[in-house]
């Protein structure tokens, strides 16, 4: 009799089960991760706009907000319509206005939106706030966990991150 290595077709079904199953577990947490980074990318973004915005406000004579891309001191320059109040950059849609800077992500499955509010005169303002649908609500939560202290906070049904 020939000696015969190899594996049995039992060994390599159980070696393709063993690989599904790190799959099935690792694929929702990679996805999860994805929307993570894609969010965090939209939160620096609205986060230097914020910043930028602010100083536009200053410089102003009348105070008045800046409500183009075309009147901050930075340039996001794949933008489109620069000199209108919405505007689209990367994957999300921006839009200006007097009280606040708006970056919503509406494509694929989870759909997002960031809030940048203006600082008012007595002080209260400043957020940057956080709403998400149903699926996607754990990131709004997330990361009012991470950076807040003390847990979540709300504002008009949207998650206050900072």
């Amino acid at each position: 009799m020939k000696n015969q290595t190899g594996f049995t077709l039992i060994e390599m079904l159980a070696v393709v089960l063993i690989i599904g199953i790190l799959v099935a577990v690792a694929l929702p947490q990679y996805k999860r991760s994805v929307v993570r980074a894609e969010a965090m990318e939209a939160l620096s973004n609205v986060k230097t706009l914020q910043d930028s915005a602010l100083r536009a406000k200053a410089a102003s004579p009348n105070r008045t907000a800046p409500t183009t891309l075309n009147q901050l001191d930075i340039d996001f320059f794949d933008a489109t319509s620069k000199d209108s109040p919405n505007f689209s950059f990367g994957r999300y849609d921006y839009s200006m206005g007097t009280d606040k800077i708006v970056v919503k992500k509406t494509t694929g499955s989870n759909t997002y939106s960031f809030q940048a509010y203006y600082p008012s005169l007595n002080g209260i303002g400043g957020q940057i706030t956080c709403s998400a649908d149903a699926d996607t609500v754990w990131l709004c939560e997330s990361m009012c966990l991470e950076t807040a202290s003390g847990g979540c906070t709300m504002k008009n049904g949207e998650y206050v991150i900072n």
